[in-house]
């Protein structure tokens, strides 16, 4: 951005020296433009052109009848002097103070004459709400700047906000439109052959392929961002590619991922670059420990440790320094005095200096120490919980596989099994020998079906739907003409794609039929429909029957003293599988009263997740 501005501020500069050497007789523009404008860099300075604008506007007041020429240098000294302070107080750290003076730029600046300070200006009032993460604002200000702009006078600064507007769209996870103004921003410094921002573009470039998952355009950008630093002679960027290349290869090629990762250290201690140092110095500290290069490790921890501190005292040792030649400029009759304490404090600094590396050391081996402790500490723990885990997940597998077990007893109980051969067999002494062969045919391929199936974990519906049917067929014929079922299937279920686990709907038929109809005189009805809920996550399975009820049922088995073993098993199971707990209700009675109360059937309703 400074270089931005000093652009701006030499382009004034060269309009008003260009008017003051044409006009050398023109004592107003002399004596009142006549004072060139200095780039000064002394933060002081605030005051001084805040007098030389002061001056300006005065005499341009206190002056009638200027010319349009005159008049437009004086604007000219003015949106200079406005755009100094600016920057001098944005230097101060004064960005609130420094907006306000961008605001009355914009006042005074000509739309028509003054683009390019308007687009400048634009673009800095942008770039402070960019830092200030107002990002909205930002680009609102960008865009401004953007119809103020011209690619060939300004294309230096037009790459900087297309750079800006790039990072927020990268930032807010739109990389398509981030890679757009990244390769406006790129194609704009290949004009300029700015090689040092060339790969800073190229980089920014590899960041947004390696988002989007496209690996060998990232390498191919970021090969052209090291090309370039190169060019540049910048090794400080060159040791953020070097870490951006260890990155590329860290899982695919060990070697030169090291490689990579080492030149990225080794330059970023050369160009005492402390956040390059602290990424690369860690992955290489650990690379190294666990090849059991420990000295090597050692010293990288060290660099690490000392990065941000010898920082520190780089900026004490400059400022000591300059308060050593200010004592020296002031009391040169104290030289000899002021060298012999120079000598003393030297030696101090050296003999602090010792201690501190010998503290860090000490700091840096007990720490060490410790965290291997600690580190051994926490894998026995997490040994121990893995151990827990794997025992729980034994457990639970032991009891599915139980549950599994008593499914299959109870789909092929005796009870069932007797009188099923029963009523073949009565099929075969005293009725038709050809419904007699078609119920054995039935009764085998169930048996067989069921055996099969026991052992899977899920199978499609289509499956369960056809075991239902030749269990049902079955009772049919035992329970002659007087009973009749119905299978119901939402459209929207895909039997052939769905898939439940085995043999979790007949043990609730059955026990339909066995506790609910078999005592019930008359006509005898089971309905079984098959839906999806709402959010299509679950089966709905409704299995109603128009029997005795439950209340009357319990009466009976209670005389018979008999225990549903087959539905208590199956809502075992349906437990353990809702083990989460994604559904409240998986399994739900319904009693089917009339209006007197008494039962006239029962309705069940069971949650599978799919």
């Amino acid at each position: 951005m400074k270089k931005a501005l000093f652009l701006i501020l030499i382009s004034l500069q060269l309009h008003s020296q260009k008017y003051i050497n044409n006009n050398p007789n023109d004592t107003l523009s002399v004596d009142k433009l006549g004072k060139k404008i200095e780039l000064e860099s002394n933060l002081d300075s605030i005051n001084k052109w805040n007098d030389y604008l002061l001056k300006i506007i005065k005499e341009r007041k206190k002056i009638k009848n200027l010319n349009h020429k005159i008049k437009n240098y004086y604007q000219l000294s003015e949106l200079n002097c406005f755009l100094t302070k600016s920057y001098l107080l944005n230097e101060k750290g004064k960005t609130k103070e420094a907006i306000k003076i961008y605001y009355k730029v914009l006042k005074l600046a000509n739309p028509k004459k003054h683009k390019q300070i308007i687009g400048f200006v634009y673009g800095e009032i942008g770039t402070r709400h960019f830092v200030e993460n107002d990002f909205t604002e930002a680009i609102k200000y960008y865009n401004h700047a953007l119809n103020y702009l011209d690619k060939k006078k300004d294309a230096y600064y037009l790459s900087i906000i297309y750079n800006n507007i790039g990072l927020y769209f990268f930032k807010n996870n739109k990389p398509e439109n981030a890679l757009n103004y990244y390769k406006k921003s790129l194609e704009l410094d290949l004009s300029l052959h700015n090689y040092s921002n060339i790969a800073i573009r190229c980089n920014n470039i590899h960041r947004v392929y390696l988002s989007l998952k496209n690996d060998v355009e990232a390498l191919k950008y970021l090969e052209l961002a090291k090309k370039y630093a190169i060019k540049a002679n910048s090794d400080y960027d060159l040791c953020l590619i070097e870490k951006n290349f260890s990155f590329l290869y860290k899982n695919k090629n060990y070697k030169k991922y090291l490689n990579h990762l080492e030149n990225s250290y080794k330059l970023a201690v050369k160009e005492n670059r402390i956040d390059i140092i602290e990424l690369s110095g860690l992955e290489l500290y650990k690379i190294y420990k666990q090849e059991k290069q420990y000295l090597k490790a050692l010293l990288v921890y060290e660099k690490v440790a000392f990065a941000k501190d010898s920082l520190y005292r780089k900026e004490n040792q400059n400022e000591l320094l300059k308060a050593n030649f200010k004592y020296e400029t002031e009391k040169k009759e104290q030289k000899i005095k002021v060298l012999a304490q120079e000598k003393q404090i030297a030696q101090l600094k050296t003999k602090q200096q010792k201690t501190i590396i010998f503290i860090i050391i000490l700091i840096i081996f007990s720490t060490g120490i410790g965290l291997y402790f600690l580190f051994k500490k926490y894998q026995n723990n997490k040994e121990k919980q893995l151990l827990q885990i794997n025992l729980e997940k034994l457990n639970a597998e032991k009891k599915v596989i139980e549950s599994d077990l008593n499914t299959l007893k109870s789909q092929m109980n005796p009870h069932f099994i007797f009188n099923a051969l029963n009523s073949i067999q009565s099929q075969f002494m005293f009725g038709n020998k050809l419904i007699a062969n078609e119920m054995m045919s039935n009764f085998t391929k169930l048996t067989r079906t069921i055996l099969e199936v026991s052992s899977e974990n899920v199978i499609p519906l289509q499956t369960e739907i056809e075991i239902l049917k030749r269990y049902l067929d079955l009772e049919k014929l035992r329970l002659k003409d007087d009973f009749n079922y119905a299978i119901n299937i939402d459209k929207n279920l895909d039997i052939d794609y769905h898939k439940i686990p085995p043999m979790l709907i007949q043990p609730f038929a059955e026990n339909s039929i066995k506790h609910g109809l078999l005592h019930k005189e008359g006509e005898k009805k089971l309905t079984i429909d098959f839906t999806l809920d709402q959010s299509e996550e679950f089966l709905v399975v409704t299995i109603e029957d128009n029997g005795i009820g439950r209340k009357k049922s319990e009466e009976i088995k209670s005389k018979n003293k008999h225990n549903s073993f087959s539905t208590n098993s199956i809502a075992q199971r349906l437990e353990l599988l809702n083990e989460n707990k994604k559904i409240k209700e998986m399994l739900v009675y319904e009693d089917l009263v009339n209006e007197n109360g008494i039962g006239i059937g029962t309705r069940v309703i069971l949650k599978i997740e799919f």
